[in-house]
């Protein structure tokens, strides 16, 4: 059953209007009521899809009013409507719950109407206004709209693109965590680039309907093994993911909110332990799964909505819109082991028109250097820093020798 959170404060005026509220909608939907102990609200706790929550905290309307909101019920339920009672309660957490939880749709009720509009009021969907507001139809619409939207946002597909080349304890691990804690629809697309430590039979034996394999004979390195897999992906996103990777809870569906919340955006990169410039976080250590999880959602609690702009993101985890690669092309395959085809498609990206975005709410471990292994990585990469500065910078310089 759809769940609504209906917030309330000690100093709210409509206790009246509320409980009516609350019988109407508690017909067709389950309803979670929170609100501090001294208020007299009988109805809700007598009704059968209705469940009360009592706040602890002493101190009212303050920080601390948010983080019980979010520890004990937005961590815990599927909330599809936000429905917050009074200015002053919106006023101190409305925008917090908004960047936080942006799966909802947002209500703000007030008891009377107003001429003067608060700014903090631009963050809800909907101002319900006065005791005519119950019969406000615009309210059931809403909470349709965004039941819709949101079975539409999880039917679009995001197409997994995974390079191997041996390394199989990771691999194993790194799928693992994708299975368990991604939350949006995918397929996974694994190239192996001529694995020779049993990687290929462990690929077949996990190959299935939303698991589809490409196995070469030889290292075609990064770009050319991304390649193979974009050519037959068929999602609305393309995320290009190295098999040194543990996934932590939601992270897909993060870095897809912060894709969406700005037109311009093309490209968005996760935070993480092994990583350079804004993508690096600094972390605690963390001896297990459980750990790294706790860790990543304190670190998502502490960073929501800190969506960064950067010119380059590493290419361990890379996400795009279709519409962009279907833009820029594939990624450059003269770029061989070594790295820099990243830094070369951000370089694309950008000249295409588009934001490059590091997701701050996002964090994931990363081994690093592990999907890279090769005797002669250092010859490569000399090769292709070469290459990225033949094809960038003399490219410049013969721009500015032209002026």
């Amino acid at each position: 059953m759809t769940k609504i959170l209906l917030i309330a404060a000690s100093n709210c005026k409509l206790q009246e209007d509320v409980d009516n509220l609350i019988r109407k909608l508690s017909v067709k939907y389950e309803i979670v009521f929170a609100a501090y102990p001294d208020l007299s609200f009988n109805e809700p706790v007598l009704k059968k899809n209705v469940k009360y929550f009592g706040f602890e905290s002493s101190e009212k309307l303050n920080k601390l009013f948010f983080e019980e909101i979010k520890e004990n019920l937005l961590l815990k339920n599927d909330f599809k409507l936000i429905i917050i009672v009074s200015r002053e309660l919106a006023s101190v957490c409305l925008k917090d719950l908004r960047l936080f939880y942006r799966t909802a749709g947002y209500v703000v009720y007030l008891n009377e109407k107003s001429s003067v509009k608060s700014p903090v009021l631009n963050h809800c969907d909907l101002v319900l206004e006065g005791r005519e507001a119950l019969n406000n139809t615009n309210l059931l619409k809403l909470l349709k709209n965004v039941e819709k939207n949101k079975v539409e946002e999880k039917k679009k597909l995001t197409s997994i693109i995974m390079l191997t080349y041996n390394q199989l304890k990771h691999t194993k691990a790194c799928i693992e965590s994708l299975k368990k804690y991604t939350d949006r629809s995918y397929e996974l697309i694994i190239v192996d680039n001529g694995s020779t430590d049993g990687t290929p039979k462990y690929l077949k034996s996990i190959k299935g309907k939303s698991i589809k394999l490409i196995l070469n004979n030889s290292n075609l390195a990064f770009a050319k093994g991304c390649n193979q897999g974009i050519r037959i992906a068929k999602g609305d996103y393309i995320l290009l993911l190295n098999n040194d990777i543990l996934l932590t809870a939601g992270w897909l569906g993060k870095m897809i909110d912060c894709l969406e919340s700005d037109k311009s955006i093309g490209m968005v990169g996760p935070r993480s332990n092994s990583a350079e410039f804004l993508q690096k976080a600094d972390f605690k250590k963390y001896k297990n799964d459980k750990d790294l999880q706790r860790f990543a959602q304190a670190f998502s609690m502490n960073y929501t909505g800190d969506y960064q702009k950067t010119f380059w993101i590493i290419g361990f985890c890379m996400l795009l819109h279709r519409k962009v690669v279907d833009q820029v092309g594939l990624l450059d395959e003269r770029f061989g082991p070594g790295g820099y085809e990243d830094y070369d498609y951000c370089f694309r990206v950008g000249q295409a028109g588009y934001k490059i975005v590091i997701a701050g709410d996002v964090y994931i471990h990363h081994e690093g250097g592990k999907s890279s292994v090769h005797p002669e990585y250092d010859k490569f990469r000399t090769r292709n820093r070469g290459i990225f500065i033949d094809k960038w910078y003399k490219k410049m310089l013969d721009f500015v020798e032209s002026l």
